[in-house]
């Protein structure tokens, strides 16, 4: 390996070339781009929320057809605020994602390791944010029922 140093050409000793290696190789195996890492996850809590709207129609009795369970009477205010809460949830967190993930540089690689993070904590994030409303409403069916 040569380099120039002060105008001459030299040979880098191999203690140097190592300590080199370890440090950048150490560096860029450990350190994650978080924000990038939090601007993809805003954005997919921003997704889930907005995919919690196609459910609201269907708390109003003219709308939705129920086939397993009694006609409705009245309207589900319980799977609205349900809904509704479970929106907020998701549009609040993707906000404060979205927030943490400004410093993104556009046009920054994707490396494997962000893109192995974004989809083990996007499952997670929807498994829980996709059960706010059914916990939130308080609505369970038992088995049997």
């Amino acid at each position: 390996m040569q380099f120039t140093s002060a105008g001459r050409a030299g040979h880098v000793g191999s203690a140097e070339v190592v300590s080199q290696q370890i440090h950048f190789g150490y560096r860029d195996s450990i350190a994650l781009n978080y924000p990038l890492l939090f601007r993809f996850l805003g954005t997919i809590c921003l997704l889930i929320g907005g995919s919690m709207s196609i459910s609201l129609p269907f708390a109003w009795p003219q709308i939705a057809y129920r086939t397993h369970l009694p006609p409705a009477e009245q309207v589900e205010r319980d799977g609205i605020t349900g809904l509704l809460g479970g929106m907020a949830v998701c549009f609040v967190t993707g906000l404060i994602f979205r927030f943490l993930g400004r410093r993104h540089r556009i046009g920054a690689p994707l490396y494997a390791k962000e893109a192995m993070a974004v989809v083990g904590l996007s499952w997670v994030s929807a498994t829980v944010l996709g059960a706010l409303p059914y916990y939130l409403s308080g609505t369970q069916v038992e088995a049997g029922q």
